[in-house]
């Protein structure tokens, strides 16, 4: 998942969905609302990591590997994954660097 976030009003402007994306969408996709100021936008790649599960299927256990989010606010990605939650609800929580490192809620 890729975030563009207005720093100025700590809303996301847009998303783009999905755990892994080309270099090209990483280097050149671009969100920017018309009359925003490009500085004023930042884009937050979500990282992911491997996590191995055992699950059992028809009786028999598997290993299977999920790509989960890889940052202190993982159980709420999941959640605007999955649209259990709106994350237009939210507002971003920024660091000094301008990197997500929270959410709270409108």
């Amino acid at each position: 998942m890729i975030l563009f976030c207005n720093k100025k009003t700590k809303e996301v402007v847009g998303t783009v969905e999905g755990r892994v994306h080309t270099k090209g969408v990483l280097d050149n996709f671009w969100i920017q609302p018309k009359g925003t100021d490009k500085n004023d936008i930042v884009k937050y790649v979500v990282p992911f990591k491997p996590v191995k599960s055992i699950v059992t299927i028809r009786g028999k256990k598997a290993a299977i590997n999920e790509l989960l989010p890889d940052v202190g606010f993982a159980d709420l990605i999941l959640k605007f994954d999955s649209r259990e939650e709106k994350i237009s609800d939210y507002f971003v929580e920024l660091n000094k660097n301008g990197e997500i490192v929270g959410f709270k809620k409108k």
